[in-house]
Order: structure tokens, then C-alpha cells, then sequence
């Protein structure tokens, strides 16, 4: 039997692509040495050993065999000569007991505890460490906010965090070839593949992103859904001080993960008994002024893992999914209604930061969802007539959108209202209208907005978003540095590089091939649009780029970052802020004459396969 060339050169892809993944896992591999896991966090509360206060504290562990315990200084100390006596105990069987002396402690170094002999065969036994001391001097060791000895572990066995990885980093791979296998080799609609790619994506995401990590999730977004949870469920609520469950207390303190928080966050997740008594959180919601329907999804997902009596991490597990299936949902309807721009689309639901983004508990969610929504219906108006019912849509997602992020977005409507602008002349309206009294009343509105200019000039003070406006030197001097200095970062950010708080960087080799794919992608796109409707969404996209760069100027101002003599530099503005409008400027910049030189499922493919190096560069980070 012949064998054509096609399936000859995809064979030969899919035979790199397995090696270039094997040679991920391998470097996987080669980080299972010892390694040192937390217990329990150290945090900023504190518990004290002394003389007649003994300390005690159960704790699990996911290794097999442990060589040390650390304990964490709350202080800096100085003795003379200080012992205390530590016993650990399985069940009631004494395993090891010794002495340790001390001179010194520093809150910065932890009291290594070196056992005589490994502890073996004790995964996820329940253990005991029982502290006491005969001096008269006390020693103060960190807790967590649970009250829980800070405790961690040095082993040189597979913790389960590894196993875990191991068996996610073996899925994502074979995964990876049964898409290649589908797209290739089979009957199969790229739709459903997509679909299916698309949920498997953010599940993993939702896994590896931990809570609280997501850009904002953790001083802003559980805080502003546990508040809409708990009126839903009936508990009276304070918006400024917002009640929660004693045994989520901890839930805010897994931001700015790393390998030491990691392992308390796995063993929190796995927690079954739910203390439901509510107490004060001193935290306040986020004030969203008219668009608090974006969390709607979330306080659904994260109610249901309440009533189940789910512990807070998986609560807000639930709550981000509930969110991200309304983004698969809208993104799957939007590429099998679009009728050109579908590999723009299925490009950019899979970026790493969309994906982050929509699987989380931020009100970007939905903003995202509904702007692809926007943006497929949008396209769809230059190629036929919408029904009533897509008409219908494409007005409900506009109206939903006009308010979000503080009006941000607003003009992302531009897009729909721009095929209304295919055949506007503005000398032919001034033909028709041929009347001098229109240009006196146009040179009269000239002469208003000067003087509201000159008004204005005199009155914004220095940290309102108008005053670079009204200062026009000053406007190109701040945008200009702002760009030089930090557009790299945002171009970086948009992708995915850093994700959330994790600050992982995307491997240069990954970051360069991620951009070289969306070049290729947007250059091999084809959108029947003129040229006029380009600049139309052009310019919505740098209208509600130079707005929130605006807004982040007053920001910065107030904060102290810039002084306008010194620094001019804009700070906080992220990449992610822009992926609403992300779409349309893509198909504003594509303009090739052929949809043939990439196809749809080699975009579909690229996406899986370079989301997996993102997924092993996060699981290479965590550990």
C-alpha cells in the first residue's frame, strides 16, 4: 500500500513533537531529588515554648521517609545556652526523641531538627511532635493563621506533589498525540476537537493555577464572591467586613505560591472537616458600580461547593469552572457561527492568559466571553444578514459590556457599530447638507471646546486622567517613555509571561515561538472587510489602550511611582487588560488574499501543543 507524502510528513511532526515533550519530562526528572515540603505555612501569628507551656502539634506528610523537621523562629534570640525536647509520635508509638541545643535564632533561618534515624513508611500517617523545655527562658516559634506550629519536612523520596506532576505530565503528553491523531488522521470535526482541547486546557489550568493566584483573586475576587455566597445563601453580610467560614480563614494566604506553600496548599484542598461557624474576615468586597452581574457564574460554583460542605479551595475551584464552561460555552458558539476569523479565534482562546484569565473568579471571565461573542457576530455583519435572535444577542453581550472595568471596554462597540460605517462619506453628507450655517455651527463647537480646554487646563489637578490631555507636551512625553520602557512587558503579559503571581517566565525559545505563531497565524488570515473598517477598529483598540493606560497613570501618580521630574514612566498597566479588544485588532491586521496556507487544525494543533511546555514550565516551577 502507497503511503502518501502528507501522512509521511505529519508522522515525522508528531515524532518531534513527542521528543521535544519527552525532553521536558526528562528535565522534570531530574528536579526528583530531596526536597524540602511545607507542612505548615510560616505565618505571622506565633506560639511560645516555655517552661509551662509545652507545644504540640499533629501533622501529615505526602513523603515516605523524612531525614528533618524545620521549625521557624518568630524572632531573633539570644541565650545562653537553651535545650528543648522534642518527641514524635505515630498513633501513640514513640518513633524518635532527642535534644536540641541552641545559642541563637533568627527569624530568618529555620531550627533544623535532624533526626538520629529516617522516619520510614509514614505517608499520610498521623504524626505528632510534642515540644517542652526545662529552661526558664521561652522561645517563640512561627504559626499559621489556623494556629498551626509552622512545620517542614526534608525528604529525598517522591513527595506526592511529584507523583502527581508525573502523572499529569504522562497525560498531557499522550493527550497531546491523540489530538494530533484526531486532527490528522480522522473523521472527527475540529470543532468537537477544539471543544474537547478547550475544557482539558482549562481543567489543568484550574488545577496548576493555585487559589488565590490569579492576578487580583486574592485581595479582591473570593473576598467579592464569598460576599454575593453568602446573600445567596441568607447570611446577613457586612460589604466592608464580609463573613466566612472559620476553616477558610486561611483561604487568602495562598497568594504568591512557591514550592514551601505548595504542599500546605495540596493537603488543605484534600481538607473534609468544614468548621461552617462564621467569623469576621476584615476584608471588603471590590466595588464594581453596575457590572457585579460578572460574578454571578462564580457565586453560583462557589455557593454549590458550600452547600456540599466543600473546603474553601475547592469552593473556589468549583466557582472559577462555572466561569470558565460559560467562556467554552461562548467560544465553541462563536467558531461554529463565524464565518471568517475562525483560526484568530481558536488562537486566541487558547492563549495561556486567556486561559488564565477565564478560569478564574475575576470578572474578566465573562468580560472576555462576552467580547468574543461581540466579535464573531460582529465579523458576521460584513458577510450576511444576522437572524433576529443573533441580532438579539449581539445586543444583550453590547448592552452587558458598556459598563464593565469602568467603562473600559466601551469602545469594543465600535466593532458591530462599524458596518454601519461601510458606505459613510462624510462629502457626501456635507453636499447634501451644502448650507453655510453648518460651518458656522462647526466653527463655533471649535471655538467651545477651546475654551472648555482652556477651563479645564487650569482647574484637573496634576493626578486626573485629563490632565495629560490637557497638557499635550507632557501626554506624548509620558506615553512615549511609558512604551519605551515597558511595552516589551506588555507584550509579554498579554501572552502569558509572567502567569498570575506565580512570576513564571515562559522560556525564551516558547515566548519566541508563541510570537512567531501569531504573526503567522494573523498574516494568514483572511477577513473581508475594506480598509476604512481596519481603521475603525484600530482605533477602538488604541482608544481603550490609551484609556487605561490613563487611568493607570492616575493610579501611579497617587501611589508615588511617577513625579513628572524624574519619572514619566506609567506603572501597573498588564497585557491581559487589552484581550477583549485583542481579536479585533488581529483581523484588522490580517489581509491576506487565502485562507489555504494554515489550516485551522494546524492552529488547533500549535495551541495544545505549546500549552503543554506552559503547563510544564508551571509544574517545573511548583516543584
Amino acid at each position: 500500500m502507497k503511503i502518501s507524502k502528507n501522512y509521511i510528513k505529519r508522522a515525522i511532526l508528531l515524532l518531534i513533537s513527542i521528543i521535544l515533550m519527552l525532553g521536558f519530562y526528562k528535565v522534570f526528572l531530574d528536579l526528583d531529588k530531596k526536597v524540602v515540603s511545607n507542612i505548615f505555612e510560616a505565618g505571622n501569628e506565633e506560639r511560645v515554648l516555655s517552661f509551662n507551656n509545652a507545644l504540640e502539634q499533629t501533622f501529615k506528610v505526602s513523603n515516605n521517609e523524612i531525614e528533618s523537621i524545620n521549625l521557624y523562629p518568630a524572632e531573633d534570640q539570644n541565650f545562653d545556652q537553651y535545650s528543648f525536647h522534642y518527641q514524635i509520635f505515630n498513633s501513640n508509638v514513640l518513633l524518635v526523641e532527642s535534644d536540641i541545643n541552641l545559642q541563637e535564632v533568627s527569624h530568618n533561618a529555620p531550627i533544623s531538627i535532624a533526626l538520629p534515624t529516617k522516619l520510614s513508611n509514614i505517608k499520610n500517617e498521623e504524626l505528632k511532635i510534642i515540644l517542652s523545655t526545662n529552661n526558664t527562658e521561652n522561645l517563640s516559634l512561627k504559626s499559621d493563621n489556623l494556629n498551626r506550629l509552622s512545620l517542614s519536612v526534608l525528604s529525598n523520596t517522591n513527595i506526592e506533589i511529584i507523583q502527581t506532576f508525573k502523572t499529569l505530565f504522562i497525560f498531557l503528553i499522550g493527550f497531546v498525540c491523540l489530538i494530533f491523531i484526531f486532527l490528522f488522521f480522522s473523521a472527527i470535526s475540529y470543532k468537537t476537537i477544539f471543544l474537547v482541547s478547550l475544557i482539558v486546557a482549562g481543567i489543568v489550568m484550574n488545577f496548576l493555577i493555585p487559589v488565590g493566584n490569579v492576578p487580583d483573586e486574592a485581595n479582591a475576587h473570593i473576598i467579592t464572591v464569598y460576599h454575593y455566597s453568602n446573600q445567596l445563601v441568607g447570611i446577613n453580610d457586612d460589604p466592608a467586613n464580609v463573613k466566612i467560614r472559620k476553616s477558610d480563614n486561611g483561604l487568602l494566604h495562598y497568594a504568591y505560591i512557591n514550592s514551601d506553600k505548595i504542599v500546605t496548599y495540596l493537603n488543605d484542598m484534600k481538607i473534609k472537616d468544614v468548621d461552617s461557624s462564621m467569623i469576621e474576615s476584615h476584608q471588603g468586597i471590590l466595588i464594581t458600580k453596575g457590572y457585579s452581574f460578572t460574578y454571578l457564574l462564580s457565586t453560583l460554583g462557589f455557593t454549590l461547593g458550600r452547600i456540599l460542605s466543600f473546603n474553601g479551595v475547592l469552593c473556589v475551584l468549583i466557582g472559577r469552572l462555572f466561569n470558565y464552561m460559560f467562556f467554552v460555552f461562548c467560544s465553541y458558539l462563536a467558531l461554529s457561527k463565524i464565518k471568517a476569523g475562525k483560526k484568530l479565534l481558536a488562537l486566541f482562546c487558547f492563549l495561556p492568559m486567556t486561559i488564565q484569565q477565564t478560569c478564574s473568579l475575576s470578572y474578566d471571565s465573562n468580560v472576555i466571553s462576552l467580547g468574543i461573542i461581540i466579535f464573531a457576530l460582529s465579523v458576521n455583519l460584513f458577510y450576511s444578514k444576522l437572524s433576529k435572535k443573533e441580532f438579539l444577542v449581539l445586543i444583550a453581550s453590547s448592552i452587558l459590556l458598556i459598563p464593565c472595568k469602568s467603562f473600559a471596554y466601551v469602545p469594543l462597540l465600535l466593532i458591530p457599530i462599524s458596518y454601519y460605517f461601510k458606505n459613510f462619506s462624510i462629502k457626501r453628507i456635507m453636499k447634501k447638507i451644502n448650507s453655510k450655517w453648518i460651518y458656522i455651527i462647526i466653527v463655533l463647537l471649535i471655538i467651545l471646546l477651546l475654551l472648555i480646554f482652556i477651563l479645564l487646563r487650569k482647574s484637573v489637578p496634576v493626578s486626573s486622567i485629563l490632565y495629560p490631555i490637557l497638557h499635550p507636551s507632557l501626554f506624548i512625553k509620558v506615553m512615549s517613555q511609558t512604551l519605551y520602557s515597558e511595552l516589551n512587558g506588555m507584550l509579554n503579559s498579554f501572552i502569558g509571561n509572567p502567569l498570575g503571581l506565580l512570576d513564571i517566565n515562559i522560556y525564551a525559545p516558547l515566548l519566541f515561538a508563541y510570537t512567531s505563531f501569531i504573526t503567522v497565524v494573523i498574516l494568514s488570515t483572511k477577513i473581508n472587510i475594506t480598509n476604512r473598517i481596519r481603521y475603525v477598529w484600530i482605533f477602538a483598540f488604541a482608544f481603550s489602550f490609551i484609556g487605561i493606560l490613563l487611568a493607570m497613570y492616575s493610579w501611579s501618580y497617587s501611589l508615588g511611582f511617577m513625579d513628572l521630574t524624574t519619572t514619566f514612566v506609567i506603572r501597573g498597566f498588564q497585557g491581559r487588560y487589552m484581550l477583549p479588544l485583542a481579536l479585533p485588532l488581529a483581523a484588522a491586521l490580517s489581509n491576506c488574499k487565502s485562507d489555504r496556507y494554515v489550516s485551522i487544525q494546524n492552529v488547533i494543533y500549535m495551541n495544545v501543543f505549546l500549552l503543554y511546555f506552559v503547563f510544564a514550565s508551571i509544574m517545573i516551577f511548583l516543584v
